[in-house]
C-alpha cells in the first residue's frame, strides 16, 4: 500500500469534487439531506475500494409556536400557554407588542399570565431550534374584562301585590 496522494469526494451525486482537501467545508447546502462519500488515492492511481459515506441534514426551517388562547376578550386571571410541535426549541414572548428575540424576550417556562390593564395586552412569541433557526413569530391581543355588567329593573322599591312581575335588563350584550 502507498501513502495517500489525494482524496476523491463526492457530494449527493456521483461527480467528483476536485480539489478535495481535508478538512472540507461546505457552505449555503440546501435544507435537504446529503451524502458526502470519500476514498482515498495512491500516487500509482489505486483508489480505497471501501470509501466512507457520511449523510446529515441541514435544517434551516424555523421552529413554530402556538398559543393555547386565541385573540379576544377574556375574564381575570388568564393564563396562555405557548407551545411548538418541535422538541429542544426555545420560546421567547414579549407583553408590550415588541419583537421577541432571545436577547429582547422573556424566555418562556410556563403558563403566562396576561395583565389586567385598561389597555388590551398584546402577546408575541417566536420559537427558535437548536441550529438557530427562528420561525414566524404569532401575535395574540388579550383583552381583560374584570369589570361585572349592571343590571336594572322596571320596578321601583316599594309595596306590591303578589302577582308582581320584574323585568331584569342589562345595557352589556350577552346578558339576560
Amino acid at each position: 500500500s502507498s501513502d495517500v496522494n489525494h482524496f476523491v469526494c463526492t457530494l449527493d451525486s456521483p461527480t467528483e469534487i476536485n480539489p478535495c482537501v481535508s478538512p472540507k467545508q461546505f457552505s449555503s447546502l440546501s435544507e435537504a439531506t446529503h451524502t458526502f462519500t470519500v476514498a482515498a488515492v495512491d500516487a500509482l492511481g489505486n483508489k480505497d475500494p471501501t470509501p466512507i459515506t457520511f449523510k446529515w441534514t441541514v435544517d434551516l426551517t424555523g421552529a413554530e409556536v402556538t398559543a393555547d388562547k386565541d385573540t379576544g376578550t377574556y375574564g381575570p386571571n388568564l393564563q396562555v400557554t405557548l407551545s411548538s410541535p418541535e422538541a429542544n426549541v426555545g420560546i421567547f414572548y414579549t407583553l408590550d407588542g415588541s419583537d421577541p428575540t432571545t436577547s429582547s424576550g422573556i424566555e418562556y417556562t410556563g403558563p403566562i399570565s396576561i395583565p389586567d390593564l385598561p389597555t388590551p395586552t398584546t402577546l408575541k412569541a417566536v420559537a427558535n431550534d437548536t441550529f438557530g433557526n427562528f420561525g414566524d413569530p404569532i401575535e395574540r391581543i388579550y383583552t381583560i374584562d374584570s369589570t361585572g355588567p349592571e343590571v336594572t329593573a322596571d320596578k321601583d322599591t316599594g309595596i306590591y301585590g303578589p302577582g308582581l312581575q320584574v323585568t331584569l335588563s342589562s345595557p352589556e350584550a350577552g346578558v339576560g
